[in-house]
């Protein structure tokens, strides 16, 4: 269990590392020796965590500026992270009704919205 723990915790300190530096900041900044702004205050990044099937760790990282969602697994047992999807989900929410089912692709959802 210890070893679990130590593993999603590494496993989103290095998903942190690179969502940082991937948007132009360092995660930890020597020169103030402070901690990088919480999720949502400057960046807009919301980040959303839990147990998935087997022995992965389910991470859900949602751009709410961009609204732009990616999902990732992290092998709690290697601490791999592997990137299940990416989805900009401005045309789903311009839907004024889904209930459910395999539902249309983002493709058709835009061309749903599509000018005549």
């Amino acid at each position: 269990m210890k070893q679990k723990i130590i593993g999603v915790a590494v496993g989103l300190t290095l998903l942190g590392s690179v969502l940082g530096w991937a948007d132009g900041y360092p995660a930890f900044s020597p020169s103030t020796a402070e901690p990088p702004a919480a999720a949502g205050a400057a960046n807009d990044l919301i980040a959303l965590s839990h147990p998935a099937e087997g022995h992965f760790q389910q991470v859900t990282v949602i751009d709410s500026k961009r609204r732009v969602m990616g999902v990732y697994h992290i092998d709690l047992r290697t601490g791999q992270i592997e990137l299940k999807g990416v989805r900009d989900f401005s045309w789903d929410l311009k839907m004024e009704e889904f209930n459910g089912g395999s539902g249309p692709a983002p493709s058709e959802i835009r061309a749903m919205f599509a000018a005549p």
